[in-house]
């Protein structure tokens, strides 16, 4: 059993709305809550005759006929709904909230499954005129629990869209519409991959296909090239009896699957499909790393750090344009070679992506963390100066092992050791291995700190590539 809220303007819900809350209700096995909103200034009333900047007690009359209006109209659409769901057997339960909706709403999403709102719930108070409203857009940015915003005429759903862009947050919504709708597995597929970089193939694929089959019987893929709004309007014009899923809409500027009017015009097009969208949990930002090393020692750390807090890696250059997108913060790891990072180049190609986001950044290398002026120098030559951040940077131990070196390295380290003894220090050619997950877990404590992760933090032991 799951726990259903249903938000609606007490002054406009009608009948055919509550029949479809009630049916998805049903078909996630759930209990159906309609939290009854004010619409605090949802209706104009004359306010004042003329003389109104000084009849206060007319003004106060007006505003107490107002208040008396709206409870009145609210207490008898509650009365309605009461009787058409005692004659139509629908078992819901009613609840009346009176402070500001948008702000209600989200606490009690809190507790719930799933939220649903209807496409044009709207309150003057908060800007209605809008569109889609501005309380919907509150909903799917804010919400806490997965919001289905549904269309006028709900058809009920013959198959099913699932968005896809190989990211966390389109993989994130179809994991807890699974979830919430399991008896769906009969039901088509869709999963469409819209390919902006055309490069004709889906990314994971062969994962997704396994994670697919073992919830739903009949799935299909389809690569879509151009912007994923045109292709998902173009897609979905002629079709109104299906679900769509979307991944995080607006959670700020650089934090969504689609960018925000990409979605809004979706939500505006007419007889629309149901839209449905997870928010991913507000507290805790969206991550990815992006890595580059020569031997596997910098693959290793951010292999650890991606487990611990649950993002996508990515080797330099093989993320797409929505990974960095999605993403609130960026965790960047290098090997250091001959005093360049790995990254250098890439910082460079995308530092203006980079600005305004969460950036932390890793070396490994064979100089001692304890030299830390000699990292510090490293990191200032090769790191573009609108990313520094004293804090935000971790210098971490690497490994040798001889026998793996490329010929070409094997000259160089052994031309550098060499030329050490002259200088009378010391390069060392024998192996060693300092790559461990204790030298890490400061680095990933001071990332979870600051993006808000609350995931229990879980690092396998081994160390082996």
């Amino acid at each position: 059993m799951k726990r259903i809220i249903a938000a609606v303007d007490a002054m406009k819900f009608s009948e055919p709305q509550l029949d479809a809350f009630a049916y998805i209700a049903r078909q996630a096995d759930g209990e159906l809550t309609v939290i009854f909103l004010e619409n605090i200034t949802g209706y104009g009333i004359k306010l004042a005759n003329s003389y109104a900047e000084t009849d206060y007690e007319y003004i106060e009359k007006v505003a107490a006929a107002a208040i008396q209006y709206r409870e009145k109209v609210t207490k008898d659409k509650i009365a309605e709904i009461r009787h058409i769901c005692s004659t139509n057997g629908i078992d819901i339960k009613i609840q009346e909230a009176d402070g500001w909706p948008s702000e209600e709403v989200i606490k009690e999403s809190r507790f719930a499954d799933l939220l649903l709102v209807n496409h044009d719930t709207s309150f003057a108070i908060l800007g209605g005129d809008s569109n889609p409203p501005v309380f919907v857009r509150d909903m799917l940015a804010k919400a806490q629990c997965p919001v289905m915003v549904m269309p006028d005429n709900y058809i009920r759903a013959r198959e099913l869209y699932f968005s896809y862009n190989g990211g966390y947050s389109s993989m994130y919504a179809i994991k807890r519409f699974t979830d919430i709708f399991p008896d769906y597995w009969d039901m088509p597929v869709n999963v469409i991959y819209v390919d902006e970089r055309d490069k004709g193939v889906i990314p994971d694929l062969e994962s997704l296909k396994a994670y697919m089959a073992v919830h739903y019987e009949d799935v299909s893929y389809h690569v879509h090239r151009g912007s994923p709004s045109s292709a998902f309007l173009a897609l979905l014009s002629q079709r109104r009896d299906c679900v769509v899923t979307f991944g995080a809409y607006g959670r700020n500027p650089l934090s969504r699957f689609f960018h925000r009017s990409d979605a809004d015009s979706i939500l505006r097009s007419p007889g629309r499909a149901p839209f449905y969208h997870p928010p991913i949990k507000t507290q805790i930002m969206l991550g990815v790393i992006i890595y580059k090393g020569k031997y596997g020692a910098t693959q290793q750390y951010a292999t650890w750090i991606a487990r611990a807090l649950n993002i996508d890696m990515y080797e330099a250059g093989a993320e797409s344009p929505e990974d960095l997108a999605d993403a609130d913060y960026v965790v960047i790891g290098t090997s250091i070679y001959i005093g360049k990072y790995q990254v250098r180049d890439w910082l460079e190609e995308h530092q203006q992506e980079l600005v305004n986001k969460e950036v932390f950044i890793f070396s490994v290398s064979g100089t001692p963390p304890a030299e830390r002026d000699k990292l510090e120098g490293y990191y200032r030559e090769n790191v573009p100066p609108a990313l520094w951040n004293a804090r935000q940077r971790a210098f971490l131990p690497g490994r040798l092992v001889y026998h793996r070196l490329s010929w070409k390295d094997k000259l160089l380290l052994n031309g550098g050791a060499f030329f050490a003894r002259l200088r009378g220090e010391i390069i060392s050619k024998r192996d060693y291995n300092d790559v461990t997950r204790e030298h890490v877990l400061p680095f990933i404590s001071m990332i979870r700190d600051i993006t808000g992760h609350s995931l229990p933090l879980i690092i396998p032991q081994s160390n082996k590539q």
